[in-house]
């Protein structure tokens, strides 16, 4: 019954009965639509007959809703936000270094700037240049020694001066009883014509900027031996040593045999010899910078 129905709309449809708008009818209009209507009501009888004929008289169209095109969705890429990283100013502990006050170039630096034997010095300590005519010490890179240079126009450092071999505290450290003789040599200039009186006056003027002076031992005293120099008739490094005596000169090594006897280096040749600690002699005197040497012998 309910495509009956459908079949008659469709028919008013197509003859356009139902969709005019309302106005006057006429009569042959009228007469089409009752014929119209016949030939459905003469199909529904056929189909009530014959249900297999429903296909034949009834075409079903299936009307598909248009739907409404789907939004378009514009899928955005999702993108991780990284946690914000608080920033933090991280101070290092930085180590100032105040600048060191300035350093007095010593005789050990000296030694390795230049690398020569002999350095000169000047009144204070302070290292000269080679070609300088004046100096009062002279370094000795090779032996680790600087050593007093003597001078015409010094009274106590003239190289004519004499002292007698003597030490007051002797028998304290070295078990010698024979101390010498004080004052027993001929000397110009303030201090005693003796080996200690003069060692103690150098080191109270801190000479060449230094108050460690003695009289050398015999091995240090030998080092200044120098046979290379011709015919010179002392044996010494006359460049550096210009003012120095082919004579004796006094060491503080005394003979382990005899304890009123020292040894000395006779510069004319060179060689080392013994005498009475009372007998006036030359000096010249050291002080180390590295090395010690044995004081007996």
């Amino acid at each position: 019954m309910l495509i009956a129905v459908t079949q008659i709309i469709v028919l008013l449809a197509n003859s356009g009965f139902i969709n005019r708008s309302p106005e006057t009818v006429t009569l042959t209009e009228i007469k089409q639509v009752e014929a119209d209507l016949k030939e459905v009501i003469k199909s529904l009888n056929e189909i009530n007959k014959h249900p297999n004929l429903k296909e034949d008289y009834v075409e079903v169209k299936k009307v598909v809703k248009k739907s409404k095109p789907a939004p378009v969705v514009v899928k955005q890429k999702k993108v991780e936000s990284k946690p914000k990283v608080r920033k933090t100013l991280v101070m290092t502990p930085v180590t100032v270094v105040a600048p060191e006050p300035e350093e007095v170039i010593n005789q050990e630096r000296i030694t390795e700037a230049f690398k020569a034997q002999y350095i000169k010095h000047d009144s204070k300590g302070n290292f000269l240049e080679e070609d300088n005519k004046k100096w009062t010490c002279v370094h000795d890179t090779k032996n680790s020694l600087m050593w007093e240079v003597k001078a015409k126009d010094d009274a106590m450092r003239n190289a004519n001066n004499l002292y007698s071999w003597y030490n007051p505290n002797i028998s304290d450290y070295l078990g010698s009883t024979i101390k010498g003789i004080p004052n027993g040599g001929r000397c110009k200039g303030e201090a005693g014509c003796d080996t200690h009186a003069y060692v103690k006056a150098m080191n109270e003027q801190n000479y060449c900027g230094h108050s460690d002076w003695h009289l050398p031992t015999k091995d240090q005293m030998q080092t200044l031996v120098y046979l290379d120099n011709g015919d010179e008739s002392v044996k010494i490094n006359k460049q550096y040593f210009p003012e120095t005596m082919p004579s004796w000169y006094w060491t503080s090594t005394e003979n382990s045999n005899k304890d009123e006897l020292a040894w000395y280096i006779l510069f004319r040749n060179g060689l080392a010899l013994n005498d009475l600690k009372e007998r006036s002699k030359h000096i010249r005197l050291v002080r180390m910078t590295k090395i010690n040497v044995s004081n007996k012998e």
